[in-house]
């Protein structure tokens, strides 16, 4: 055999040795990334399929979750195997679903469709009863269910038990709502309009008096907007502002603001008794992935952090990046237990964790379903 001959050959084998290599690396990648869920939650992860909602039990035993395709599930802790169920088939569709809302009992679902609507009791057996709307959310003390009508223009509060009306308003200035939150008196309904990015408005829903809060935002931002659980504070987040504004119920003034992402504090909330306020926050963290070939990197994730509203202190100190663990897509979710002392942080990789908000650690990622 020629000498040439076999250097191409000896070349063709290096080559292949090379891509096999390449591909087996690759591979490790993918199931570091993806490794650690399972069933459904992976198929999410890869697919892009959004978590929606989370929310602990009324007694602080369950943290229950739901996503987008109209899966549930509930995780009993301290540690304890995740329950899954379907809600697809109660009233609701699965292709439709494009938000979800739970009450911070985790009983009351509210799960909207491109046109419409329903209330489902996660504990009581029944179908899901619709709303005669648009879009609709329930209030975290499962007081109130609240939305859209109209293609957007006009708006809903109905009493969540009798589905009584309660109030029924149009947008200002004849635009479209698009976000919006009840006080939990059901006195005051903050909510943005059309176009994207605007500033959030504030309307006494007994008077009919509208005021508005801040200022715009970049234009095609959406901006999320939250009341406080005891009615003492509003909160807006703009997407790509980097900037969470808190303002004082009745009196309206600005009394703080918080750095945030720059993608806006899709997951921000409030804990029980309105002092502190939650918000995902993007941090490095460092770590070794491949067992053939081995290489340390770098990557973004998604941590909590918990300040005080009336001082702004820090709860979590973040400034150690080879200790930081998080989710690794985007935080669009949280919920506080009753007692205020644990956190629980929903992710687009469907993974749900529990954090402690007097040690200032995460505690543990939930078990995948």
């Amino acid at each position: 055999m020629s000498d040439p001959t076999r250097n191409h050959r000896r070349l063709g084998l290096a080559l292949g040795l090379a891509v096999v290599l390449f591909l087996l690396h690759r591979a490790q990648l993918y199931f570091d990334r993806f490794g650690h869920l399972q069933g459904p939650a992976a198929l999410e992860a890869v697919a892009g399929e959004a978590m929606a909602a989370v929310a602990f039990s009324g007694d602080g035993r369950t943290v229950v979750g739901i996503d987008r395709a109209g899966i549930m599930t509930r995780w009993p802790l301290p540690v304890g195997s995740p329950e899954t169920r379907s809600l697809v088939g109660r009233g609701l569709y699965r292709k439709d679903i494009n938000s979800i809302t739970l009450d911070q009992r985790g009983d009351l679902c509210v799960a909207s469709t491109g046109d419409a609507a329903y209330a489902l009791r996660l504990n009581r057996p029944g179908n899901a009863s619709h709303l005669n709307m648009d879009w609709g959310a329930v209030s975290r003390n499962g007081r109130f269910v609240f939305g859209t009508a109209g293609r957007g223009r006009l708006l809903f509060v109905r009493d969540a038990r009798t589905s009584q009306p309660l109030a029924f308003q149009s947008a200002p200035q004849r635009r479209r709502f698009l976000t919006m939150d009840l006080s939990p008196d059901g006195r005051w309904m903050v909510f943005t309009t059309e176009p994207s990015g605007s500033a959030p408005w504030v309307m006494d829903l007994d008077t009919q008096a509208v005021r508005r809060l801040g200022r715009d935002a970049g234009r095609g931002m959406r901006t999320e907007v939250r009341f406080s659980p005891d009615g003492r504070y509003v909160a807006a987040a703009a997407a790509g502002e980097g900037l969470l504004t808190v303002w004082e119920a009745d009196s309206w003034r600005q009394v703080a603001a918080f750095n945030v992402d720059e993608r806006g504090a899709r997951g921000f909330s409030f804990s029980p008794d309105g002092s502190l306020i939650a918000f995902p926050v993007k941090r490095e963290r460092e770590f070794q992935v491949g067992s053939l070939i081995v290489e340390r990197r770098r990557e973004p994730v998604d941590v909590l952090q918990v300040v005080e509203v009336s001082t702004g202190r820090a709860r979590f100190d973040w400034s150690r990046p080879g200790e930081v663990r998080g989710h690794e897509l985007e935080v669009v979710a949280s919920a506080w237990s009753s007692d205020g002392s644990s956190v629980a942080t929903l992710g687009e990789d469907g993974r749900v964790a529990l954090w402690d908000v007097e040690r200032a650690r995460l505690v543990r990622f939930l078990p995948g379903r």
